[in-house]
């Protein structure tokens, strides 16, 4: 068992393609609200859009991380990429999240999706336990939507699946990795296609987490090993809280609990209704990330008139892309 001490600094790390540049924005003025400066010892954003941020875009994105600013680094796929990517971009973005592993110098990195916010002060105690442990939940995979993923990792990974599903580390972000593990899986997983481990991510059909997870049982850890069992994800309001009063209750769900993150998913913010648009609002303002509602509003009314085209033109590149 990992009985060691908790690190006293984690590298950020969160993917980004082009609808998701706002919420990003977002995330950078939540970290730099609540987050411990001493926890952060860089911020790799991935930037995985089809021309990357243009200037002024990384500009304002650096300014929002306020004093965190200096740690945050910029990549883009090809700066970690040595073979050719996965085919999918839902899987790519996956197999990004731990071919950065090479980039990162701290012993955990803290995976974050763009829609996380920062809603309570964070510290080193709100990511691990005392024993050394990351913070993560354990739950049943039995009636999840992503047990056929899950079964597709296990079978992969040649582990008891009828145990297994009936609990499993958390698919969820945030979610705090261990670089030694990542870095030990990716060498791994390269190792058994002639065009690498994005080729073999791909092939087999992997899941990011999953597989984490199952690799470190493998080398015959346990999920007491692994995961001290406090859960870490962030309540998130999904496309399917259409609502006021769906979105509403997600929000006083995250703030009856002890979570320090919250996230909306980006196509639960363009789709809700008036009411749902101003319970996000009104609650942003109460976690200090707007100064009034009406700042509020206009931030998602112009998220909103910038989702459906981003989405539009990123298809349409990733459909040239595939066709040459």
């Amino acid at each position: 068992m990992n009985t060691k001490p908790s690190p006293d600094a984690v590298t950020l790390v969160t993917v980004v393609f082009e609808p998701e540049f706002d919420l990003l924005r977002l995330q950078a003025r939540s970290l730099a609200r609540y987050v411990d400066q001493a926890l952060v010892a860089r911020i790799l954003v991935i930037d995985n859009s089809s021309t990357g941020l243009r200037t002024g875009a990384r500009r304002r994105l650096t300014a929002a991380y306020g004093p965190l600013a200096s740690k945050l680094e910029i990549v883009r796929p090809d700066d970690l990429l040595t073979e050719p990517t996965a085919t999918s971009g839902w899987r790519a973005q996956q197999a990004l999240k731990l071919l950065i592993a090479d980039r990162v110098e701290t012993d955990w990195y803290l995976v974050l999706d763009a829609k996380t916010v920062f809603i309570r002060p964070t510290t080193t105690g709100d990511l691990f336990a005392s024993d050394g442990r990351p913070n993560g939940g354990v739950h049943s995979y039995a009636q999840h939507p992503l047990q056929p993923q899950l079964r597709t990792v296990l079978a992969y990974s040649g582990l008891d699946a009828e145990t297994l599903v009936a609990g499993f580390t958390s698919t969820a972000t945030p979610f705090l990795l261990s670089t030694s593990a990542v870095r030990t899986l990716v060498a791994d997983l390269g190792s058994r296609h002639p065009q690498g481990f994005s080729a073999e991510f791909e092939r087999a059909g992997l899941t990011e987490f999953f597989m984490y997870t199952a690799a470190r049982l493998t080398d015959g850890e346990t999920l007491h090993d692994i995961t001290s069992g406090e859960p870490l994800e962030s309540p998130t309001v999904w496309p399917r809280h259409r609502s006021g009063a769906q979105v509403r209750a997600v929000l006083d769900d995250a703030m009856a609990s002890s979570t320090t993150t919250v996230a909306v998913h980006r196509t639960a913010l363009a789709r809700m209704d008036r009411d749902g648009v101003l319970a996000v609002a009104r609650f942003w303002v109460a976690r200090g990330l707007f100064p009034s509602t009406a700042a509020a509003l206009r931030f998602i009314a112009v998220y909103r008139a910038r989702y459906y085209p981003a989405m539009v033109l990123r298809r349409l590149r990733a459909r040239r892309g595939r066709a040459s």
